[in-house]
């Protein structure tokens, strides 16, 4: 049987709801007002996990290959590497990244980079 606990209790022991898991490989689910939210299972077990798949958006999908053959290949390629791709880049850093890509195009076209003049 699948242990249970209350977002409060998980918050609680989290360290010891971590350790159970991983010593027992028995999954937990965490749930708010009797309602299952999220699920700890260990890592192991991550790979054994199928995709999500919503049938409405597989509908789309077939929809949009009918009428365009050429994303069928896009499409297969991107579903059999889904769990090879890198997970996104939090909006923080994104935003970072790109205030930096900013100031560093201003300050060249400023003049106020460094010369990298050869030696």
């Amino acid at each position: 049987m699948v242990k249970r606990l209350s977002v409060r209790e998980a918050r609680a022991r989290f360290a010891d709801t971590i350790d159970s898991v991983d010593e027992s490989g028995e999954p937990v689910v965490i749930e708010r007002r009797g309602r299952p939210v999220v699920a700890l299972i260990p890592a192991a077990q991550l790979d054994a996990v199928p995709p999500v798949s919503d049938p409405a958006i597989d509908a789309e999908i077939d929809a949009l290959v009918a009428e365009y053959p050429a994303l069928r290949t896009v499409i297969e390629v991107s579903r059999r590497n889904r769990g090879r791709l890198r997970p996104p880049r939090p909006w923080k850093e994104t935003l970072a990244l790109a205030r930096e890509e900013y100031v560093a195009e201003k300050v060249r076209k400023k003049g106020l980079a460094p010369n990298r003049a050869s030696p």
